[in-house]
């Protein structure tokens, strides 16, 4: 199918979810949790990258594509917040789309978004296992120092 294209997008994931990230964080978070599958859109720029290639683009932060997302009827997007895509997401939210955000300022925050993520698309344990490795590797780091 050629990105962009109407259509039906992907199959629905065994699981049942229909997911679309809006931001190559998110979209980055949930392949190294294993969780692809799940995916039936990403943000335009991680449509570019060759892992999410064959999924549509559900547009950019400043241009995402209303019709187009509600033609995937995904079961939860992925976001993350800022103001530029606030009215975009209440316009989800208000057609019945389960919308999540995540607000990565500090270490902390990062660690606490990958785990929501993980929560957000049945990949908790995976989560927990990415942060548990990133932990070690930064303690590592710190004692090689």
């Amino acid at each position: 199918m050629i990105a962009g294209a109407c259509g039906p997008g992907p199959a629905a994931p065994e699981t049942g979810l229909r997911v679309i990230s809006l931001a190559p964080s998110v979209s980055r978070v949930i392949a190294a949790l294993g969780g692809t599958s799940a995916l039936v859109a990403v943000d335009g720029f991680s449509h570019r990258l060759p892992e999410f290639g064959e999924l549509p683009s559900g547009g950019g932060l400043f241009n995402p594509d209303l019709e187009r997302t509600l033609e995937l009827a995904p079961t939860r997007v992925i976001a993350v917040r800022s103001a530029q895509q606030d009215a975009y997401l209440e316009q989800l939210r208000r057609r019945g789309i389960r919308v999540e955000a995540i607000e990565p300022y500090s270490l902390s925050d990062v660690f606490e978004s990958f785990l929501e993520i993980g929560r957000w698309i049945e990949r908790e344990s995976e989560a927990i296992r990415l942060v548990s490795e990133i932990r070690r590797g930064l303690a590592a780091g710190r004692t090689s120092v």
